[in-house]
């Protein structure tokens, strides 16, 4: 079996094998194909682990902010609550 070498990394083993034998260009480009579907398929499940990852992140991120604004909602009603009771008392000792 040939095991070819990227020319990227190793320019001058283009075509060779680690031990410098001749190989044929459709082994090496076949065995770079499938080395680079490999690599593209690893990196498509790594990318959806990270957004699996990110989603659930930003889930909860979402549902704080909806606790963090309904607790502020809350506050401002009691707020005006309190208001509006104190006109009331107010109105009544007039």
């Amino acid at each position: 079996m040939c095991l070819m070498v990227s020319s990227m990394f190793f320019p001058k083993l283009q075509g060779n094998d680690f031990n410098g034998n001749e190989c044929s260009p459709s082994i090496f480009k076949s065995n770079s194909l499938n080395l680079l579907k490999e690599a593209n398929q690893r990196l498509k499940e790594r990318l959806k682990v990270k957004e699996e990852e990110i989603a659930g992140e930003l889930g909860d991120d979402l549902q704080q902010e909806k606790e963090r604004c309904k607790s502020i909602e809350n506050n401002k009603a009691s707020n005006v609550i309190q208001q509006l009771l104190d006109r009331v008392k107010l109105l009544e000792n007039m």
